[in-house]
């Protein structure tokens, strides 16, 4: 067992995201504890420094479905954090098991996006939501969210930021936007397509766009659209489908804005599974309002251009050989109008290559 000044361990709790969690105590108090420490095989800088990192981030927060963090250690070669005791089992458990029934999967996505909230406004994005981020108790829909060691927190006055400053999340639990192949940041709505991909996996048992073609799931994530639950799960009320849906749409502005909004709707969901009878008058997102002021990233009058560049595209793509100069004043929206190629490269398998120059005076 693993020594820790100040501390005794007495269990392995869990594994997760390259940490072992271990049940303990505190010697000077005699309060029971959890601490999380890097595995084995990473006991690196690189994880230390997540573990500082994930310290900052939640040193002064407080939120029901975020485990507290009470101290770090720092010994030898050795960060650990001290954590408040909670239980629970692993999402990803729970679904390999088959242990979640449709009530009790959407208590925990309200109570999942309820924690989305409180983050998003203490300036965070998880930028990493999947299975084995969430340690859950389905006899009373209690979450706890254990890893933040690669999260985000926006500078200030900030409200999205670059791709490139999250790690990447793997193939199955990844955005539209975090692909760095559409043009667009990152920002607090991210998540809520993550959700959309949590929600399906713990409906369903799978994940809406899966396999071994790396470039086809990337695809997948931009383009293409989900095969609604309900067609999977027979008996799964449409209200639930519909919410589902709406998480995963491509465009962050046509996703729910805000976790009040997402809360409310699952709420209802929650009724009709109950209730068992088939709900004619739903309509996803109705009460949803913005909790913060986003401006849409979209290619506006550019339908005609944008149309000639991804024919001639198709055309290249076909074996066709052919060279586009796309000219115009600085600011016009010339790079705007070769990044809107970027989806449909991918999807033929190519490589968007791009650069900048500078003209000598």
């Amino acid at each position: 067992m693993l020594q820790i000044p100040g501390y005794e361990l007495h269990e392995k709790f869990f594994e997760t995201c390259g940490y072992i969690f271990f049940r303990g105590i505190e010697l000077s108090t005699g309060k029971q504890v959890i601490v999380k420490t890097p595995m084995p095989e990473n006991e690196s800088y690189r994880f230390y420094v997540y573990l500082q990192h994930e310290y900052l981030l939640l040193k002064e927060i407080s939120s029901p479905g975020i485990i507290r963090v009470l101290n770090i250690v720092e010994s030898d070669d050795r960060v650990s954090l001290i954590l408040e005791p909670f239980e629970g089992t692993l999402l990803s458990e729970l679904i390999s098991n088959s242990g979640l029934t449709v009530a009790d999967t959407l208590v925990i996505a309200k109570n999942i996006a309820f924690t989305l909230g409180e983050l998003h406004r203490n300036g965070i994005i998880t930028g990493t939501l999947d299975p084995s981020r969430i340690i859950a108790d389905p006899a009373n829909g209690t979450i706890k969210m254990p890893d933040f060691t690669r999260s985000v927190m926006l500078p200030p006055g900030e409200k999205e930021i670059s791709a490139a400053n999250f790690h990447y999340p793997g193939p199955l639990y990844i955005a539209p936007e975090q692909t760095g192949c559409i043009n667009r940041l990152v920002d607090y709505r991210t998540d809520f397509y993550l959700l959309g991909l949590l929600l399906y996996e713990m409906l369903t048992g799978k994940t809406p766009f899966h396999g071994d073609d790396l470039t086809g799931l990337i695809h997948s994530h931009i383009s293409k659209k989900p095969v609604p639950p309900s067609n999977i799960k027979k008996n799964l009320p449409a209200s639930v489908s519909m919410v589902v849906m709406k998480l995963l749409e491509k465009n962050a502005e046509n996703r729910y804005q805000s976790s009040w909004g997402i809360r409310s709707d699952l709420e209802k969901c929650i009724e009709h599974a109950a209730s068992g009878k088939v709900v004619h008058e739903f309509h996803a997102g109705q009460n949803d309002r913005s909790e913060t002021l986003m401006m849409p990233v979209k290619l506006y009058g550019r339908e005609r251009e944008t149309s000639v560049l991804t024919e001639l595209f198709k055309n290249a793509a076909s074996g066709k050989s052919c060279m586009v100069i796309v000219s115009g004043d600085p600011g016009s929206g010339k790079t705007s109008l070769a990044q809107e190629l970027k989806k449909h490269v991918l999807q033929y398998g190519g490589y968007f290559i791009e650069g900048t120059f500078n003209r000598q005076p």
